[in-house]
């Protein structure tokens, strides 16, 4: 199963909520950390990667607290589609990967996405 499915498959599952808070973790405990700058040599990058992961933790607490009101901010597919167009977009895709991989299994869904 890939990284979409096994995503959507957690979000539809009974975990939905611990994958969630997973997840939210995952992505600013690495993804975030791992584009701090180094040096102030190349701080545009940095700077687009930060940017990006910080969205994604935007629309994953926001799908996170509507779940928790037994709602859905998002479609869980259009969420997912969403997640992976914001990670390709800001350069960020492997953190979107580890911070899943690393959510499925914290979760007990594991997976490799």
């Amino acid at each position: 199963m890939g990284g979409r499915q096994a995503a959507i498959a957690a979000l539809e599952s009974d975990r939905r909520q611990e994958f969630l808070s997973y997840l939210v973790y995952q992505l600013s405990q690495y993804g975030a950390r791992a584009h701090y700058p180094v040096s102030w040599d190349q701080p545009a990058e940095s700077v687009t990667a930060l940017v990006s992961v910080n969205e994604l933790i935007i629309v994953l607490s926001k799908q996170l607290v509507a779940s928790q009101r037994g709602e859905r901010a998002y479609p869980d597919d259009a969420m997912v589609t969403v997640l992976y167009e914001i990670a390709e977009k800001g350069g960020c895709l492997y953190d979107l990967r580890f911070a899943l991989y690393r959510a499925l299994n914290d979760a007990h869904l594991g997976s490799d996405p």
